[in-house]
This record gives C-alpha cells, sequence and structure tokens, in this order.
C-alpha cells in the first residue's frame, strides 16, 4: 500500500515497508515463558504461530535461551 499524501509504502498489516532484507528473514526462535512476552515485545522479538515460538533477527539475546 501507498499513502498518497506522503509516498510512504507500507505492509498489509500497516507497517512501513523495511528495504533491509539482509537479516529480515532470518529467524532465531527463542524460549520465552508466558509471563514474559511482554518483555519479548520490548526486545522487539515476534511471534511465530506456526511453530508457536517467540524470534528474533537478533541472534544475542541473552534474557532467552536460544532452541533453534
Amino acid at each position: 500500500m501507498v499513502d498518497l499524501t506522503t509516498g510512504k509504502q507500507y505492509n498489509l498489516d500497516g507497517t512501513p515497508v523495511d528495504r533491509d532484507y539482509s537479516s529480515k528473514y532470518v529467524r532465531y526462535y527463542y524460549d520465552v515463558p508466558f509471563s514474559q512476552k511482554e518483555k519479548a515485545k520490548e526486545l522487539k522479538m515476534r511471534w511465530d504461530p506456526i511453530k508457536k515460538k517467540w524470534y528474533s533477527s537478533n541472534p544475542n539475546i541473552s534474557l532467552f535461551k536460544r532452541v533453534e
């Protein structure tokens, strides 16, 4: 989608189109307890509904245990 007033491009979910593809598709999965899900969101982690695990493009999140 394109905002005709600004010319900026957006994904269907409303997030801006990210042109940095170098790490966008690399996923590092982490074991995040449900009680810590808000902390995961603060760290910009995302939920994978298929695998039912939290992931990030950052391989160095020391707060949670990496599982894959």
